[in-house]
């Protein structure tokens, strides 16, 4: 530490500040000889503060962040809410490995689109989809494959193909 009149000393951060501390930072020490502490951060010569520890726990009823951007980076991510609500006009996740599970899901999208190498879903009872149209689309080979196949068109059934093979 060196104070405005040249003077140097040493001075160990309190337990208490947990604030990154920076050349030009105005700080409140106490102690005595040589055992000084840096109690708080009065003023900081950055424009961001921070906070730095090897483990960091907040216990509150209610912690409220109000920010233009926020970022999370973290090489694992566990949250455990009871009720969550996340309100964002951009949220963006990015993973390695994403593992989601849920009693219930609703989801209510404008668009939704999905886009990978392999897909498999499976579903244990019934998946049951109501739409006005489906369009399905197979680049090589598109098959139903079932015990026993239904399909019902009510006013017309058409089948499009260079060959239809049935039996």
């Amino acid at each position: 530490m060196k104070l405005n009149d040249g003077r140097t000393f040493s001075a160990k951060k309190a337990v208490s500040c947990i604030h990154l501390l920076n050349i030009g930072d105005l700080v409140l020490l106490e102690g005595y000889a040589d055992r000084l502490y840096v109690i708080a951060l009065l003023e900081t010569s950055k424009k961001q503060v921070e906070l730095v520890s090897d483990t960091m726990n907040f216990k509150s009823k209610e912690v409220n962040n109000d920010a233009d951007a926020m970022q999370i980076n973290s090489s694992s991510f566990n949250l455990h809410a009871t009720t969550q609500s996340i309100n964002s006009v951009k949220y963006q996740l990015n993973a390695m490995d994403l593992s989601f599970s849920s009693q219930r899901m609703n989801s209510l999208t404008k668009v939704a689109k999905s886009s990978c190498a392999v897909s498999e879903r499976f579903v244990s009872e019934i998946d049951r989809v109501h739409a006005l149209n489906i369009n399905y689309s197979a680049e090589m080979l598109a098959r139903i494959e079932a015990h026993t196949t239904v399909i019902n068109g009510e006013e017309l059934l058409k089948t499009d193909a260079k060959l239809i093979i049935s039996g």
